[in-house]
């Protein structure tokens, strides 16, 4: 394995350009159906829902919440409590600043659609019902971001998106990767 190169991949739909590669890959929430080394879990919602639907059958990484939710539902599951920030971050702002701790110097974004559109449409919204979000958030969560991408200009970022959006420019060390739908490839 490479262990310079990661890969995040979040509930946005842009998750549907990942394919397998080499490399250590972190899914968020409940997305355990693509091949992955961990699943990254910040709130309890998720837990709740593994509690009554069945465990996934791999390792998390947690926040103390997903942890307390962990103990109240006694779930035996393997974890590692690595989140633990009082800033608002998102779960894949979470994963970013856990692979910069064990030292990966290449990050592959995937599912993080809000980096560059306001919709936060996520594919957990069908197992998992929430209560409406605020509708700007993306705006606290792009600063967030930006912050993220400016702690270490060492480590190069790639968000993967589809083409024609309107990229934002994040900094020297962030790059898109944009992907053609099957059907615009088809009417090419």
């Amino acid at each position: 394995m490479n262990n310079a190169t990661s890969f995040i991949i979040g509930n946005g739909a842009s998750q549907k350009y990942y394919h397998p590669q080499d490399g250590f890959v972190v899914v968020c929430n409940t997305n355990t159906n693509v091949a992955h080394d961990v699943c990254s879990v910040i709130d309890n919602q998720p837990i709740d829902y593994w509690a009554k639907n069945g465990l996934p059958q791999t390792k998390l990484w947690i926040s103390p919440k997903a942890e307390r939710a962990i103990q109240w539902h006694r779930i035996e599951i393997e974890y590692e409590c690595v989140h633990n920030t009082t800033v608002k971050y998102n779960n894949a702002q979470c994963v970013v600043l856990e692979l910069l701790k064990r030292g990966f110097t290449t990050i592959h974004l995937f599912g993080c659609d809000t980096l560059w559109q306001e919709d936060m449409t996520s594919t957990q919204d069908v197992l998992i019902p929430r209560p409406q979000r605020d509708k700007t958030l993306y705006v606290a969560w792009r600063k967030l971001w930006q912050q993220v991408f400016e702690r270490n200009l060492q480590v190069d970022y790639y968000i993967h998106s589809p083409v024609n959006i309107d990229a934002i420019d994040y900094g020297k060390n962030v790059f898109y990767h944009q992907h053609l739908d099957l059907q615009e490839q088809s009417n090419k």
